[in-house]
């Protein structure tokens, strides 16, 4: 059965395992920020380690310090004698579900696969679950767990963790962020990590006319269902090629969704490349946890920040 543990328990592990398999869920600041972060402290300890994605870090996110180290070839699991999987909810959202599982399975004990995460739809899943429901994003998990050995942060991490703290708590605007949080990023600050720059990475683009083009798309399509008070748009992938941008300046989109008085939730579907959709949950309002809807629905996330993936959508896009 999975095991909660602390810190301690987390840190004597990693201290103890020779050859380090990193990976995460998606191509998010909160997910490449905690790998990023693992990174620099594997290299300090003389750590032989393998970052890895299932899709390339994208554009908004490759000043991070060490973010050229994430590989997307999938390795043979079996090489290693340790398994971090950090901000996944579960093992679907790594693209290596059959792999990880076939681990967790084995009762050798050659392998351990380690869980840190925030999501409260966390399915506890590892071999040993750090999953802090509390905490903004998983890099304040992985702050927490490297000030417990007191390590000297140096500004790449900190500026690895403090991306990560920004992106999920949407720069400090959504109910993600708390005391701890904005205690965190003002240390990260204090270690030597760039708000300012960070922000630009993640909120602004060398195409910003185009990215204003896109958005104006979306907008344009938005839907307001009175019954349920509810805002809903969607953005296609033909779309992303007539505006000449990428998938990730989408993400924003739906946290706009929240600044739209009077709703109770918003909703944005994304066309993947693969043709497959991505379904983004957000609301503000008390008393709404839109992460149990993305979980029956095979997603997850947080009560404000949630979502999920469909094959297809068994409707029509007005197009």
């Amino acid at each position: 059965m999975p095991t909660s543990v602390g810190y301690q328990t987390i840190l004597q592990k990693i201290g103890g395992s020779d050859n380090i398999f990193l990976t995460s869920h998606q191509n998010c600041p909160d997910a490449i920020g905690s790998i990023c972060a693992l990174i620099a402290y594997l290299k300090s300890q003389n750590k032989k380690f393998y970052p890895y994605l299932a899709e390339p870090v994208p554009k908004l996110l490759m000043s991070l310090p060490e973010s050229s180290e994430i590989k997307t070839v999938k390795p043979n699991l079996d090489v290693f004698d340790l398994c971090l999987v950090v901000d996944a909810g579960d093992l679907k959202q790594t693209h290596l579900e059959r792999e990880l599982q076939a681990i967790i399975n084995n009762k050798s004990g050659k392998n351990t696969v380690i869980n840190i995460d925030h999501h409260e739809t966390n399915e506890h899943f590892g071999h040993l679950n750090l999953v802090d429901h509390n905490a903004s994003s998983t890099c304040e998990i992985i702050y927490l767990l490297l000030e417990t050995l007191d390590y000297p942060l140096s500004p790449g991490i900190a500026e690895a963790l403090l991306t990560g703290i920004v992106g999920d708590t949407g720069n400090f605007t959504n109910a993600a962020t708390n005391e701890q949080s904005l205690k965190i990023a003002a240390e990260l600050v204090w270690r030597g990590a760039n708000i300012f720059q960070i922000i630009q990475h993640l909120y602004s683009t060398e195409e910003s006319i185009n990215t204003l083009r896109l958005w104006g798309k979306i907008f344009q399509r938005l839907t307001y269902n009175h019954k349920y008070d509810i805002a809903i748009s969607y953005v296609l992938q033909k779309d992303l090629k007539e505006c000449s941008v990428g998938e990730e300046v989408v993400e924003v989109v739906a946290n706009f969704l929240n600044y739209i008085r009077r709703i109770k939730a918003g909703i944005l579907i994304k066309e993947r490349a693969d043709g497959t959709f991505k379904v983004s949950l957000r609301s503000t309002y008390p008393g709404i946890d839109v992460s149990e809807l993305a979980k029956i629905l095979g997603g997850g996330g947080h009560k404000k920040a949630a979502g999920f993936s469909l094959k297809n959508l068994g409707f029509n896009l007005p197009l």
